[in-house]
Order: C-alpha cells, then structure tokens, then sequence
C-alpha cells in the first residue's frame, strides 16, 4: 500500500498522519465524499 491511489488518503489516514480524524474508515470515506 504505497501512496499510489488515494494521494490524500490511504497510508496518511491509516497511519493517522493528517491527525485530523482518529478513524481511518470515516477519514477515507470523508475524503472521498467531502474532498
């Protein structure tokens, strides 16, 4: 899983980076919908 796909998401919202939203499920689907 490298930063491939998902260049906003994906290894950042798994990993927590953004440290924005704690769950990496809802900050993929919030990214994928909202951004």
């Amino acid at each position: 899983a490298e930063h491939v796909y998902n260049d906003d998401i994906g290894i950042e919202a798994l990993s927590g980076d953004r440290g924005e939203i704690p769950p990496p499920t809802t900050t993929a689907n919030t990214a994928s919908n909202g951004s």
